[in-house]
């Protein structure tokens, strides 16, 4: 798991229930200091191996304390934070009256329902018969099947110091090693959000893609995970278990005879929750780089590490600005990344293991059952070969981090991989890192967002057929352009689905007399460094021309021939190339449409739709 984590369990309970004696008896056993205790202890920090608890390399834990002066909001702020929770009620509350216990545990859990609850019996010394043992007993029972939420119920002491360290144990346990968000304790099955991640792992192991685990499959995913391989004995024990329980998890007969399936993978984890070895769950997804949300960890990701990286191969200086602004947006504004050919070989390669001309979203999906970052950023759509290779590095170029994420699902399981580490840094070698603002004949792939103000930004999208969440990839004779969409405020902050900080050009829609909206998106590129183009929805004003810089391509009337000369040479840092086919922009109202059929032509016979936009920055060649 993660080394160097702090979690943060707060003690709450009734007055007088013993909170405080029972966070001092976690570093003490002295009856006097117990007997002197204060009315709130202050916040223990205790280093996890303090009591023989060192469940996870340089795991600390911060004990709370709280009391009857802590307001409402103070305790919500608490609990917020939280990683856990232990609600202690005493002996003698539980031997009385169950009532005012459920109450105060059920406003915990309506406001908090995914916060783990250990339930303490303290005071366990006053249980003087074993009646009261068994109606304590009964009451607890009554508090786990009521709530699932509850984790754990123990008895403790703290004037006996009886089973102190246990209850602490169990209590980080749980905080640190959750059961769940993987585990529906109502009807003992695995929660939607495991068995997705499950599937993930079966498939990112599946190394010959048959939809099965083989033998050796399996093995390597025990080597893989425990740095232990199983024995011929073990694996068959596996396999009969899984298959008597779930007869589907291990084919019977035919062809895949006696391999693995994903029904038995997921039973197989089942199993292990059903029998409180969460830790071997977990560590399954902690090596694989799932955090507590069963979402795949940044830091796993590297993608911070991939940008410093980059900057060293491009020798660039460190640069304590780019560095803040990784850890805030996960970008650098210099630093933007291709496929290498190792690369685009990879990605054709997986291509061809669909063994079809098109690849459609069903087929992707499946192969990507955790998530299927193609169709999250550009929609459900069909790709030729052709396609796949240009969609993958916008991909990289746009989204690095989900572009990771995606390559690392295939590449973990492979055979010639040592592990999810060794196949990350495989997958980080498929990435070449460019100078953002490198010469025409360093870039093949460009980002470039569209913007309009308020009022053309339907149209704007609707044309150019982006949406606030789907990107378009347009295959030109300059290369590759990803088009995505901001709103000026975005575009200003550095906000929205893309950051502004990770773009190459802002393509301008305006309308032909609106100079003041024009001058202000081209003040913030600017500020950015960014090219900026402008294309006009109606005929264009001579104050807006003006404030173009004098290489606006206005209306249908412009010579075909002198605004295409205007365009590209505007375009000094980009290549420009004999098969250039201009799209000439701001055609009257109907500018726009025009515009759109020709993107549409762009994605199938590759003319240039990123030569045609009309650069207003002239003035800074």
């Amino acid at each position: 798991m993660e080394s160097d984590r702090t979690i943060k369990i707060p003690v709450i309970g009734s007055p007088g229930c013993g909170k405080t004696c029972f966070v001092l008896s976690t570093i003490t056993d002295d009856p006097d200091m117990l007997d002197k205790a204060p009315s709130r202890a202050p916040a223990l920090h205790l280093p996890l191996d303090h009591m023989g608890l060192e469940l996870i390399p340089g795991l600390r834990l911060d004990l709370i304390d709280t009391n009857a002066e802590m307001n409402g909001t103070e305790l919500h702020g608490l609990l917020a934070s939280s990683d856990g929770l232990i609600f202690m009620a005493s002996a003698p509350e539980l031997m009385e009256s169950i009532e005012g216990v459920k109450d105060r545990l059920s406003r915990i859990i309506a406001t908090f329902p995914k916060l783990p609850v250990c339930v303490v019996c303290s005071k366990s010394d006053l249980i003087a018969t074993p009646e009261q043992h068994e109606q304590v007993t009964e009451t607890m029972m009554q508090l786990l099947q009521s709530y699932p939420e509850i984790e754990q119920c123990i008895e403790a002491s703290a004037v006996s110091h009886q089973r102190i360290t246990e209850t602490l144990y169990c209590a980080v346990r749980m905080a640190a090693l959750p059961l769940g968000p993987l585990f529906n304790a109502e009807d003992e099955s695995l929660t939607p959000e495991l068995k997705r991640v499950l599937s993930w792992v079966f498939t990112a192991f599946d190394a010959d893609h048959d939809g099965y685990w083989s033998d050796p499959e399996l093995v390597h995913f025990q080597t893989v995970i425990t740095r232990e391989p199983l024995n011929e004995d073990d694996l068959q024990g596996i396999k009969t278990v899984v298959s008597q329980v779930c007869p589907e998890g291990v084919v019977a007969e035919g062809e895949h005879q006696g391999k693995m399936t994903v029904a038995g993978f997921q039973t197989l984890n089942l199993l292990l929750l059903k029998k409180n070895q969460v830790d071997s769950v977990w560590r399954t997804l902690d090596s694989c780089g799932f955090g507590v949300d069963l979402g795949m960890k940044d830091s796993y990701i590297g993608v911070r590490s991939l940008f410093i990286h980059g900057r060293k191969q491009l020798k660039m200086p460190p640069n304590d600005k780019v560095d803040r602004l990784l850890r805030s947006h996960g970008v650098d504004p210099n630093v933007t990344f291709d496929l290498t050919a190792a690369g685009i070989d990879f990605v054709t390669k997986l291509f061809d293991s669909f063994n079809c001309d098109t690849v459609g979203p069903e087929a992707v999906t499946a192969f990507f059952p955790l998530a299927n970052f193609l169709e999250h950023h550009y929609g459900p759509r069909d790709y030729t070969k052709e396609e796949w290779i240009a969609h993958w590095r916008a991909l990289v170029c746009v989204f690095p981090g989900d572009a990771i994420r995606a390559l690392h699902s295939v590449v973990v399981g492979r055979p010639l991989t040592k592990g999810p580490a060794d196949s990350l840094a495989k997958v980080h070698s498929l990435f070449k890192p460019v100078r953002r603002r490198a010469t025409a004949s360093d870039r093949e792939v460009w980002h470039v967002s569209v913007v309009a103000p308020k009022g053309l930004e339907t149209l704007a999208r609707d044309e150019f057929a982006v949406s606030r969440t789907t990107a378009v990839v347009l295959r030109t004779a300059h290369g590759t352009v990803c088009l995505t969409t901001l709103r000026p405020d975005e575009l200003k902050t550095g906000s929205g689905h893309v950051s502004s900080l990770g773009l190459d050009a802002v393509l301008a829609v305006v309308e032909g007399e609106d100079a003041a909206s024009l001058g202000d998106i081209m003040e913030v590129a600017k500020s950015y460094g960014l090219r900026c183009a402008v294309m006009t929805v109606s005929p264009a004003a001579p104050e807006l021309a003006a404030v173009a810089g004098g290489s606006f391509v206005g209306d249908a009337d412009n010579d075909c021939t002198a605004a295409t000369e205007a365009v590209l040479g505007g375009l000094k840092t980009l290549p420009v190339r004999d098969n250039v086919t201009p799209i000439l922009l701001g055609t009257g109202a109907a500018g726009a449409v025009g515009v759109a059929a020709a993107g549409a032509a762009v994605l199938g016979v590759g003319l240039v739709a990123f030569g045609a936009f009309a650069m207003a920055n002239r003035r800074r060649r």
